[in-house]
């Protein structure tokens, strides 16, 4: 440090003036980082556009390169917590209702660059050991652990029909949703 001081001069910082108008600030701005949690738990890119971030919520989180690479870790973090702890919305693993796909959303569009996460909630009382993973038919993972994250790597591009399959202790439970990869 003292090198640094000894080469370049001190310089002043000009505080940004405060906010005019606080309630017009999107609620992740504000500090509430689950506004509305029937939504879940999602990092910052899902909230706002980083490239506007007082104009809202961009049309398309998906399309940010480092959305996945932010989304992904924030899933695990909330499948780490019991259930009351996220206000509203599903959570990762077990205290579902139902057997739902929650990474990758429905109809959402990917970069087919970054890894896609995949994340998945089920009931706790069905004995889930194991969820496949598939991508137009061809098996891309699978997890025997819970929580069964996973995330792939994919030179498949347009819309894609990606199937899960929970291995109960009833029988097989599939799930299917659409998305679109660029």
């Amino acid at each position: 440090m003292d090198y640094a001081f000894e080469k370049y001069p001190p310089a002043t910082f000009t505080p940004p003036a405060p906010e005019s108008d606080i309630a017009a600030l999107p609620p992740v701005l504000r500090g509430e980082w689950n506004s509305n949690p029937s939504e879940g738990t999602h990092e910052i890119l899902y909230w706002l556009d980083k490239n506007n971030p007082r104009g809202g919520r961009a049309a398309n989180p998906a399309s940010d390169l480092q959305f996945a690479n932010w989304e992904y870790p924030v899933a695990v973090w909330a499948g780490e917590r019991p259930i009351y702890a996220l206000p509203g919305g599903l959570s990762p693993g077990g205290g579902s209702d139902d057997f739902v796909v929650l990474m990758p959303f429905p109809n959402i569009s990917l970069s087919g660059t970054a890894a896609i996460p995949v994340s998945v909630a089920y009931p706790d009382n069905t004995g889930v050991s194991r969820v496949s993973y598939f991508l137009n038919g061809q098996e891309v993972g699978s997890s025997v652990t819970p929580p069964f994250y996973h995330s792939f790597s994919t030179t498949a591009r347009g819309t894609v029909t990606f199937q899960v399959i929970f291995e109960t202790a009833s029988g097989l439970v599939e799930r299917t949703i659409r998305f679109t990869i660029q």
